[in-house]
């Protein structure tokens, strides 16, 4: 287990780049609460950094995020950070 561990922290090393320390700092900055969203296994993952001791001690998680369009976008607002998890959508410019 370990081994598979240190391969995928390896594997990291070339996919964390400026953007990925300029979000985390984005983050860290927020005045508000950092709102993570995903469906399904994503919204599961979103759970985990919910529960990460390293995590900004006022996120939220919205893991029905197909649902949020009937009440719980209203809890975001513009001091707040939102971090969409997805394994499949493909992110839009």
């Amino acid at each position: 287990m370990l081994a598979i561990e240190a391969r995928a922290v390896a594997d990291l090393v070339e996919r964390v780049d400026d953007s990925f320390v300029a979000a985390a700092r984005y983050m860290l900055s927020c005045r508000g609460r950092v709102v993570v969203l995903g469906m399904g296994k994503s919204g599961h993952i979103g759970g985990k950094i919910r529960r990460d001791p390293g995590q900004h001690r006022h996120t939220r998680v919205l893991r029905a995020c197909g649902e949020a369009c009937h009440g719980d976008m209203g809890m975001i607002t513009a001091s707040d950070v939102v971090l969409a998890l997805s394994n499949s959508a493909r992110p839009r410019n």
